[in-house]
């Protein structure tokens, strides 16, 4: 078998190799912390972000700063998919207006309206009922998302709803 380096350099690695403790190894600063600070992810929610910020071992901020922390983080992650949603979807709105308008009545009007009866609705099925048919609207992207009640709760009627359906 050819050995690509010399055994002088084998020799020498081995060597210095053997002589390392591999508990100092191990506790060395320069292994225990890659990153001086906060290390926020495009994977991470918006809380998480701010709490990442706002809680690290290294460099904990204030509330202000980890705000604005998190604001700069993300903005700059977001701004140009905001750009480019907002371009598209004016440009796809502007076909309509111009050679569908009773298709764009009939969007505003229908996203108007079912927004309007769920915030008016007095009771927690009710507003489940109009959650559920405005998500089966969209092809069930809350349901379907693994986390049905959403991130906050806001969507807890439309499982109480299907609750008092059966559905479970």
């Amino acid at each position: 078998m050819h050995h690509l380096t010399s055994s002088n350099v084998r020799n020498s690695f081995n060597a210095k190799i053997a002589t390392l403790d591999p508990v100092d190894a191990l506790s060395s600063p320069d292994l225990m912390s890659p990153m001086a600070g906060p290390a926020p992810n495009i994977d991470m929610t918006l809380y998480d972000i701010y709490l990442e910020f706002r809680t690290a071992p290294i460099g904990n901020l204030s509330v202000k700063s980890a705000i604005a922390e998190t604001g700069l983080f993300s903005a700059s992650r977001l701004l140009p998919a905001y750009g480019t949603g907002a371009l598209i979807g004016a440009g796809i709105n502007s076909l309509i207006d111009t050679y569908d308008p009773a298709l764009g009545d009939a969007i505003g009007g229908t996203i108007a309206g079912m927004v309007d009866a769920t915030n008016q609705s007095w009771s927690e099925i009710k507003q489940g009922q109009y959650q559920a048919s405005f998500d089966a609207l969209f092809g069930y992207p809350i349901s379907g998302s693994g986390n049905p009640s959403g991130d906050f709760g806001e969507f807890e009627p439309m499982e109480v709803y299907w609750g008092s359906q059966g559905c479970y």
